[in-house]
């Protein structure tokens, strides 16, 4: 029996495409705690970043996971506040693009 291809109109192609980048975007990103303290660490601002979230009881918290989500309640909950509380320590900083960076893929 000889194999099959099946044969896809472009805009099929390009329909797939855009489902499955849609689908990709949905999905939780999940951030690495190591990258997450290196950066912090090239920025300068680790120990004030660490006091900062020990004085919320979210060091701890960090270390016990290996991976941040963005879907996870603490990380939603807090990260506009430390967001906040790092720009000030860094204000020439995009601190979206530094998370991003922490990124796991």
């Amino acid at each position: 029996m000889p194999d099959t291809i099946n044969v896809i109109s472009a805009a099929e192609a390009d329909a797939r495409k855009t489902r499955l980048l849609a689908e990709a975007a949905a999905r939780p990103k999940k951030y690495s705690v190591y990258e997450i303290t290196e950066r912090l660490h090239e920025m300068g601002v680790y120990q004030q970043a660490k006091a900062m979230l020990e004085q919320n009881d979210l060091w701890e918290r960090l270390l016990i996971i290996h991976e941040v989500t963005s879907d996870n309640k603490y990380f939603t909950e807090y990260y506009p506040q430390i967001k906040a509380a790092l720009q000030q320590l860094v204000p020439d900083v995009n601190i979206d693009e530094k998370l991003a960076e922490c990124e796991v893929k």
